[in-house]
């Protein structure tokens, strides 16, 4: 009797580990070898439905039996050794945004970057002020020859230099010098010859430098100048009138 009881629990132990797949709930019917110890399962789908032969032992246990109370811990073991580093694990979701921190201090000025590609054109800005105006630039090349002008109208003709009698002007005195144009000319310019007094100089005051008029006892026209001498001695005025055909 003591050798069945001591059988069944050894065939119970091996059950357990040959059957690891079964459902813990489910009673399981197998069969024990003495001759060799082993067992094999029967009444189940696939497996013999008795044992195959009148010397093996017939026997039903559970898989799983009752849970037991909980041991006391064990002692800590040793740490093992570091096994090797698995695979990366996929990335995962992007967390929220977190709170911006304070500015850190200011870090030293880097290295200047390589010069960046142009950008392209900014739009026109407003014109600026007009700037100081610069040196007068070189002469340009002589431009062509213009078109011919209009005919003008005839010039003066028949030029001719009149020159009037010397006249005598006493000292602190006024007199009048005149040059006459030939007939019929007509007087365009006019004037006298320098007057060098005494002192050096020109001691003379000049009343008058115009056109002679056509009036009685005047004769033709030409040019009169009026002058007083301001020396202490006599001086002679030389009047000439420029004279051309009307």
């Amino acid at each position: 009797m003591s050798y069945r009881s001591w059988s069944y629990g050894t065939v119970a132990a091996l059950a357990m580990a040959a059957l690891p797949s079964l459902a813990r709930a489910q009673v399981i019917t197998a069969c024990y070898v003495p001759a060799s110890g082993t067992i094999y399962r029967v009444g189940a789908t696939g497996t013999p439905t008795a044992c195959t032969a009148t010397s093996h032992v017939m026997f039903t246990f559970n898989a799983v039996g009752a849970t037991g109370p909980a041991g006391p811990a064990g002692a800590a073991g040793a740490a093992g050794p570091t096994g090797p580093t698995g695979p990366a694990g996929a990335t995962g979701a992007a967390g929220a945004a977190g709170a911006v921190g304070p500015a850190g201090p200011a870090g030293p000025t880097g290295a200047a970057g390589p010069t960046g590609a142009a950008g392209p054109a900014g739009a026109v800005g407003p014109a600026g002020p007009s700037g100081a105006a610069g040196p007068p630039g070189p002469p340009g090349p002589p431009g062509s020859p213009g078109l011919p002008g209009a005919p003008g109208t005839n010039g003066f003709s028949g030029y001719e230099l009149v020159t009037g009698s010397a006249t005598t002007i006493n000292p602190g005195l006024v007199n009048t010098a005149t040059a006459i144009c030939t007939a019929p000319k007509v007087p365009v310019s006019g004037g006298f010859t320098d007057v060098v007094g005494a002192s050096g100089g020109s001691p003379i005051e000049i009343r008058a430098s115009r056109p002679q008029p056509v009036t009685s006892g005047d004769g033709f026209p030409g040019w009169k100048v009026v002058a007083k001498n301001l020396d202490t001695v006599s001086l002679t005025l030389t009047p000439y009138v420029i004279c051309v055909s009307p």
